[in-house]
Parts: structure tokens; sequence; C-alpha cells
């Protein structure tokens, strides 16, 4: 990478997320499943929280995400550095 370039996420949908590979699997596959119609738990539980914010399990026996609210717009959001560094590296 250069100097001036990260490793981010785009905002395009307003939420962002942090999860496990198989966390997001799921939370992926909830999301396609809902159709966009934002009825699905997740979003439901996002839209309502007052903090914008959620920690909850995507499906029985998945470890839970933090989903966010990052605003609407197009954009890239950076990572922290310690995960960009684990992603660039052999971390499991």
């Amino acid at each position: 990478m250069n100097d001036d370039d990260f490793i981010g996420y785009g905002v395009d949908a307003a939420t962002g997320c942090f999860a496990s590979p198989p966390a997001l699997a799921t939370v992926v596959k909830v999301l396609a499943d809902d159709d966009g119609t934002v009825t699905d738990r997740l979003s439901t539980e996002l839209c309502s929280s007052e903090h914008k914010a959620v920690v909850i399990s995507p499906g029985p026996g998945i470890g839970r995400v933090g989903m966010f609210e990052t605003g609407w717009g197009d954009g890239l959001y950076p990572t922290c550095s310690a995960w960009t560094e684990r992603a660039t590296s052999s971390w499991p």
C-alpha cells in the first residue's frame, strides 16, 4: 500500500458492521433475504436503537456483530489500523 492508501468499507447503505467472517456471512444473508424492505430483525433493532448502534447475534448459534449507522451518502470509511494489520497478514 502507498502512504496515502487505506483499507476501508463503503458506506452507501448507511450502515457499518464489525463481525467475524461467519457472522458477516449470516448478516449478508439476512439482509439479502429482506430484499431492502428493512423489516428483518437486524434492521429493525438498529433503526429503533436510541444510540443508532446495536450489538446483536444475526442468527442462532452465531457470534454477535456490532452494527451502527454511518450516515447517508457515498464514501469510504477507513478501518482502524489494528484490524487492517490483521486483514493483511496471515492472522485467522
